[in-house]
C-alpha cells in the first residue's frame, strides 16, 4: 500500500496528482540510488491506480492487489536483469502484454527494474514501444545510472528523481524487516539511505563473508604485503562446489539465463568483499582522523580501534587506494585476474 512507502513524498505526490487529473503519462523513469525505495513504489503505485476497491489508499486484498503484489497478474510484466544485462526477448514479451485486452485492470503495466542494464537491441525494442503508446498503458523504468538510458528513451519517459532516506526512516524501514540489535546500527550507517541495500545484506547472509573481510584486515597488518592476486580468488572468491550449477547440454536443464555460473558467483563474492574491506579501512582512517564519532561498523568499534593501532592514517589512505583500483578492475573478472596481481596492499605503520 502506498502508506507503507517510507520516504518520497514529492515522488508520491507527483504521482498522485498526475493521476487524479487523468495526467498521468505512458512512461516514467525512476531515477536515484539502489536500494532506496523506486521498485517498491513503482509496484504500490501500479496496485493504487489498479485497485478495484481504491479509496485514499489500494485496498491490499482484492485479487487485483493480491495478483500485482505477487507478480503473477495477467496485466503486469515485471523484467529485471538476467545475469546483469535485460534482453529484446524480455522486452518483446512485454510489447506482447501491451497488445493485449486488459484482463482485469485499468492499466497494464511494464516494470523494468534494471532499466540502465538494457542491451543495445532490448533498447531499440522499448524506443519503439514508447513511440507507439498504447491506450490504457504504463511502463515504469527504475535505474540507478539515467546516464546508461539512451537519450532517446529518457525525452520519451518522464523523470522523477528518488533520493536517499534520511536515517530516522532508514531504521524504520530495516525495522520493519525485522532487523534488530547490534546489526541495527552497522545495517542503518552502511546503507547510507538506501535500506534496501541492507536488507539484501541480510537476506543473502554476508555477515560470514564480513568476519572474512576483517580477518583479512588483520593479515594484511602481520604479513605487511598482500598480493591480490590467485590467493584473493582461492580464500574468498570461490562457493563451495556444490554451490555451483555446471553447465550441460541436457536438453532438460534449466535455460541458460536462468543460471548463475562459477565466474559469477566468484565476481558476487569479491565485488562484496572489496566493498566490506573498504569500510574497515575507511573506518581505520576516520578513527586515525579524530573522526571515530563517524565510523560504520559500530558493531566492531573495537576490532576498528584495535586495527587503527596496526594502521595508521597513511596506511589505510594507501589501501584504500589499492582497493579502489581492483574495483575497477572487477568490472571484467578477466581483468581482474590479469591485472590484480600488479595491485599490492601494503598495511603496517
Amino acid at each position: 500500500m502506498l502508506s507503507e512507502v517510507v520516504g518520497h513524498a514529492k515522488a508520491k505526490e507527483k504521482l498522485l496528482k498526475a493521476f487524479s487529473s487523468e495526467r498521468l503519462a505512458h512512461g516514467y523513469i525512476f531515477y536515484g540510488p539502489e536500494g532506496c525505495g523506486k521498485v517498491f513504489l513503482a509496484r504500490e503505485i501500479i496496485k493504487y491506480i489498479n485497485c478495484t476497491s481504491r479509496g485514499v489508499d489500494s485496498c491490499g486484498v482484492c485479487p487485483t492487489c493480491k495478483g500485482l503484489s505477487e507478480k503473477n497478474h495477467p496485466d503486469l510484466a515485471v523484467i529485471e536483469p538476467v545475469r546483469a544485462v535485460i534482453k529484446i526477448e524480455q522486452v518483446r514479451a512485454a510489447k506482447a502484454l501491451m497488445g493485449l485486452k486488459a484482463a482485469q485492470c485499468e492499466y497494464r503495466a511494464v516494470l523494468i527494474n534494471g532499466a540502465d542494464r538494457m542491451n543495445g537491441e532490448a533498447s531499440d525494442a522499448l524506443l519503439k514501444l514508447l513511440e507507439e503508446p498504447v491506450a490504457g498503458t504504463l511502463i515504469i523504468l527504475v535505474a540507478s545510472n539515467i546516464h546508461a538510458i539512451r537519450e532517446t528513451i529518457r525525452s520519451r519517459a518522464q523523470r522523477i528523481d528518488f533520493n536517499g532516506l534520511s536515517r530516522e526512516d532508514t531504521v524504520r524501514v530495516l525495522k520493519a524487516n525485522g532487523i534488530e540489535g547490534n546489526r541495527l546500527e552497522f545495517l542503518a550507517r552502511s546503507a547510507e539511505g538506501c535500506p534496501g541495500r541492507a536488507v539484501n545484506f541480510t537476506q543473502e547472509d554476508l555477515f560470514p563473508l564480513r568476519e572474512e573481510a576483517f580477518r583479512f584486515a588483520a593479515a594484511i597488518g602481520k604479513t605487511g604485503v598482500f598480493f591480490t592476486t590467485k590467493e584473493l580468488a582461492k580464500k574468498y572468491g570461490k562457493f563451495k562446489e556444490e554451490e555451483i550449477e555446471e553447465e550441460t547440454g541436457d536438453a532438460e536443464a534449466p535455460a541458460p539465463e536462468e543460471k548463475t555460473t562459477n565466474s559469477q558467483k566468484t565476481l558476487y563474492v569479491r565485488n562484496h568483499l572489496n566493498d566490506m574491506l573498504v569500510s574497515i579501512f575507511r573506518d581505520v582512517l576516520l578513527v586515525n582522523s579524530g573522526r571515530a564519532a563517524e565510523i560504520v561498523n559500530v558493531d566492531k568499534n573495537a576490532v576498528i580501534k584495535e586495527l587503527s593501532g596496526v594502521y595508521s592514517a597513511q596506511a589505510a589512505a594507501g589501501i584504500l587506494g589499492g582497493l579502489n583500483k581492483i574495483k575497477g578492475l572487477l568490472k571484467n573478472s578477466i581483468n581482474y585476474d590479469l591485472s590484480a596481481g600488479n595491485i599490492i596492499l601494503r598495511g603496517g605503520k
